[in-house]
């Protein structure tokens, strides 16, 4: 879906490929305590998985302390989908974001992505900020 909507940002990658450097993120999170790697298993397969990293920001002059989880990534498997898994896995996340006596859970999210943007908004999340762009190529000078 990411490399059909924005080929100027994503590659079309076969799985193999992916597996050394996704083994290396793995192995990244599982070792730091402030960082969680969950997998939703089916079996013998892992049918979804979310990573999660807990951010603990120290007051500043510009604003007070900030501690939150902050949603790197969340997948379901293509035969898994609508199935609720994301949503447990999410449902999970808050759970540990309220242990962790967090404020908030964060998140990034396509807006291509009309699933993900679908599932979020039925969970209550709410957009907070707009990340825009402008293609220059494309653009008319103003």
């Amino acid at each position: 879906m990411h490399s059909a909507a924005r080929p100027d940002i994503f590659h079309d990658v076969p799985p193999e490929a992916r597996l050394i450097p996704m083994q290396a993120t793995s192995l990244e999170m599982l070792a730091d305590e402030n960082k969680d790697l969950i997998v939703w298993d089916e079996g013998e397969t892992i049918a979804g998985f979310v990573c999660a990293d807990y951010v603990i920001r120290p007051a500043n002059a510009y604003a007070p302390e900030q501690r939150y989880c902050y949603v790197k990534e969340l997948g379901v498997g293509e035969a898994f989908r609508n199935q609720g898994i994301a949503r447990k896995l999410m449902q999970w996340v808050q759970a540990e974001a309220r242990r962790r006596k967090l404020n908030r859970v964060e998140l990034d999210v396509w807006a291509f992505n009309e699933g993900a943007v679908s599932l979020y908004e039925s969970l209550g999340f709410k957009t907070r900020y707009c990340y825009m762009e402008l293609d220059i190529e494309n653009a008319a000078d103003h």
